[in-house]
């Protein structure tokens, strides 16, 4: 996962296995499904994540969204999303992760962690809407829900200066 901040770009390098999907644990397929089985992802996609209301999720914060994933460049069979958030109605980069399909579950899933979060990212895609949800791991704690809809022309999604 690579996380972006105004002024400069943080890069946080996951281990393969914070990726991997897999194991007892998550009981996700190990490898993914052939491009085929899979519908697809690519592609633009713009809407709103929004927090589930909690005390213990009090610092979340709801937030339209512009999602690009795009074909991994190193790893076949995987997205890599570009993920941005708007602020002042302009698309901020917010992270890049690496998802893998998930056969078993039927969606797009990836898996990060680090010394204080160990989270799951999961989409499906029907037609042109795409439905995510991130969870807190291991105890699979809704987090956010994310809606959003398949943007065919992408001309004018980042503002010219």
């Amino acid at each position: 996962m690579t996380a972006r901040r105004p002024g400069g770009l943080l890069r946080i390098v996951a281990a393969a296995a914070a990726l991997q999907l897999g194991g007892a644990a998550g009981g996700m397929a190990q490898a993914p499904a052939s491009p085929s089985a899979a519908p697809s992802i690519l592609g633009y996609w713009q809407g709103r994540s929004i927090c589930v209301k909690a005390p213990w999720n009090a610092a979340c914060n709801d937030e339209a969204v512009l999602y690009h994933f795009v074909p991994s460049a190193d790893q076949p069979g995987q997205v890599l999303l570009n993920a941005f958030k708007y602020v002042n109605g302009a698309p901020e980069p917010m992270y890049d992760l690496a998802f893998a399909w998930d056969s078993t579950h039927r969606q797009w899933a990836a898996r990060y962690s680090n010394s204080r979060v160990h989270i799951l990212w999961s989409y499906t895609v029907v037609a042109t809407a795409l439905t995510g949800r991130l969870e807190d791991l291991p105890d699979n704690r809704l987090v956010r829900n994310v809606s959003a809809t398949f943007v065919a022309d992408s001309a004018d999604l980042f503002p010219k200066p």
